[in-house]
């Protein structure tokens, strides 16, 4: 740090102060994001004044994998500035992409959106093995229930609680998730840490929980309403479909500045084959016309998720694409 700022040609107070505010982000990040945003502002214009510009960001670890690092510059940030830093953090294996502060990034909603069809679609009835198997056919590595139990059920939970609750929109999907949780612990909360819900540990590895089929019977048994059927929709149709209607909301919402960036994300931290492309150009490539069919069939099972927004509607009437 000490060598970036001196080439970067800032002034020696920031050497004096940087344990401090080193100190400071460590406590910043017990906080909610805007309340540790603001706290770390506040402690730098204490011990820094006016007279150091600071370039405030947020730097995020995805829940699944670290092969990217999102930046989240506040308002006026020099672009000169973001790209140098974005290129000194990048390297062989990372990448760097510059978002929002909004909604959390770029990496954490797509996740969430694969999560929240998943989910939606096994309380509709279909099957785990059809719902992974859908996502390895659309092109990622691992299908989306193995994936929240390697980032950790319960802190899926927290971020979907975060995300959908700063849009306004209902959990509905994730409460199948939740009811899992509390039966796997048996309403220990000590034990979510540590919980699976769909898989049960193997060794080194995870194998399907046998017991998960019966459960699912009993809880759709018992949530009627939320076990709404099916359309006759193969699931990797529903999880395409579910990635580019929230990739459309991130562009539409700014969060991402381009549809570069989404591919990046899905490729680095959502383990998309990179041979493909990426999940936007695969779609144009089969047609929007054939992802907007499909979140027509599906809109009424989950608007927050399937509803097709503005501007990708705008997109297939006009001819337009991502690239």
């Amino acid at each position: 740090r000490a060598a970036l700022a001196a080439r970067a040609g800032v002034a020696a107070p920031v050497a004096a102060a940087e344990a401090d505010l080193v100190a400071c982000i460590e406590a910043a990040q017990l906080l909610p994001f805007e309340q540790g945003m603001a706290f770390e502002a506040a402690r730098r214009a204490e011990r820094l004044g006016g007279a150091v510009p600071v370039l405030s960001l947020a730097a995020r670890r995805p829940m699944h994998r670290a092969g990217l690092i999102e930046i989240a510059p506040r308002a006026h940030a020099p672009e000169a500035a973001l790209a140098a830093l974005a290129g000194r953090l990048g390297g062989e294996r990372r990448r760097v992409i510059v978002t929002s502060t909004a909604e959390g990034g770029v990496t954490q909603a797509l996740l969430l959106a694969l999560f929240r069809a998943a989910l939606g679609m096994l309380a509709a009835g279909v099957a785990p093995r059809d719902i992974e198997a859908g996502a390895r056919a659309l092109g990622f590595g691992q299908g989306p229930l193995r994936m929240i139990d390697e980032a950790g059920p319960a802190q899926v939970l927290a971020r979907a609680r975060q995300l959908y609750r700063a849009r306004g929109v209902a959990l509905r999907p994730f409460r199948l998730l939740s009811d899992r949780l509390a039966d796997v612990t048996g309403g220990d909360t000590a034990a979510l840490p540590r919980a699976l819900a769909f898989h049960e540990p193997a060794g080194q590895a995870l194998a399907e929980d046998a017991g998960l089929t019966a459960w699912l019977e009993e809880w759709r048994e018992d949530n009627a309403e939320a076990a709404q059927g099916w359309p006759a929709l193969a699931p990797r149709a529903a999880l395409e479909a579910s990635f580019v209607a929230e990739a459309a909301r991130l562009l539409e919402a700014e969060t991402a500045r381009h549809a570069l960036d989404v591919e990046l994300a899905a490729v680095e931290a959502c383990g998309f084959d990179a041979e493909r492309g990426g999940p936007l150009l695969q779609a144009e490539t089969g047609g929007l016309v054939t992802v907007m069919r499909a979140l027509r069939r599906l809109s009424g099972l989950d608007p927050a998720l399937w509803a097709p927004p503005p501007l990708l509607d705008e997109m297939v009437k006009n001819g337009r694409r991502f690239f």
